[in-house]
C-alpha cells in the first residue's frame, strides 16, 4: 500500500508516531509503502492492468478493531472517530501560523509535551495534551512499547514531495487540519518506478500508478495505522 500526504491551500497539521523497535513488526506482514506528492488529476493513466491483490485497508469505528492491522492481509487500519470539538476550537484560535516541526522520544508512563508544544499557548491547551496522550497511549498498547518516537508538525508545503517508503515497523497518523493522509492500494501501483525508477519524472506521469488507480483518503481527525516496509 502507498500513501502519501497533501498540502492543499491552508496549512496542515499532523501527528506522527513510530514504533521504536522494528522486530516489533511480524516479519510475515504486508508490506506499506509511504509516499507524498502534489495532487494531479488531469493525467492519463496507460499502464497494464492491475494485478489481484485483496483489499488492504480495514475502517472502523471501534477501538478495539485497529488490532486488524497485525493481521497478514492488512496493511492499513483506519479508526473513523468523532470529532473532538473542543480540540478543534482550540486549533483553529490557537494553531501556530508559520510553519512548526518537532520531534522526540516521548514515554509512554510519564509523556511530557512542553518543548513539543512551545508554540501553543498554554491556555485551554489540555485538549490537545489529552489528545497526544491518548495517541501514545493507543499506539504504545498496540505495539508494546515503553516510549514512541513522535513528530508533530505544521507545513504550509510539502516535506515529501514524492511517492517514498517508510522503514519503520509500524506508524500512526492523525491529520488535525488541512486535508488527510492519501493512500493507494498495492494493486494501484507498479513499484517499478518507485524512486530512482521514475528517473526524476512526475509520479502521474511515471508510470507508478496503473491503469484505474483510485486515491482514498483519510478524513480529518481519523487515526490511521500503517505498516511499514524493512
Amino acid at each position: 500500500m502507498l500513501y502519501r500526504n497533501i498540502i492543499v491551500n491552508d496549512a496542515n497539521m499532523q501527528g506522527r508516531l513510530t514504533m521504536p523497535h522494528a522486530d516489533l513488526l511480524p516479519t510475515n506482514s504486508p508490506k506499506a509503502i509511504r509516499f507524498s506528492r502534489d495532487v494531479n488529476s488531469g493525467v492519463q493513466l496507460t499502464q497494464p492492468l492491475r494485478p489481484i491483490y485483496p483489499r488492504s485497508c480495514r475502517t472502523t469505528g471501534n477501538l478495539l478493531a485497529l488490532e486488524s492491522i497485525f493481521s497478514d492481509a492488512v496493511s492499513l487500519s483506519v479508526l473513523k472517530r468523532p470529532i473532538p470539538a473542543a480540540l478543534k476550537r482550540y486549533l483553529a484560535v490557537h494553531s501556530p501560523q508559520h510553519t512548526h516541526e518537532r520531534a522526540q522520544r516521548i514515554s509512554v508512563e510519564q509523556p511530557e509535551f512542553a518543548a513539543m508544544l512551545q508554540d501553543f499557548p498554554v491556555k485551554d491547551r489540555a485538549c490537545l495534551e489529552d489528545e497526544l496522550r491518548a495517541l501514545i497511549e493507543l499506539f504504545a498498547t498496540l505495539s508494546d512499547s515503553h516510549s514512541v518516537g513522535m513528530r508533530l508538525c505544521i507545513s504550509h508545503q510539502q516535506s515529501c514531495p514524492r511517492f517514498h517508503v517508510d522503514r519503520v515497523g509500524l506508524r500512526l497518523i492523525c491529520t488535525w487540519q488541512g486535508p488527510g493522509t492519501e493512500w493507494l492500494e498495492h494493486a494501484d501501483v507498479d513499484r517499478r518506478f518507485l524512486g530512482f525508477g521514475s528517473q526524476g519524472v512526475p509520479d502521474e506521469c511515471s508510470g507508478l500508478l496503473r491503469a484505474g488507480a483510485q486515491i482514498y483518503r483519510m478524513q480529518t481527525f481519523d487515526i490511521g495505522l500503517f505498516k511499514g516496509e524493512l
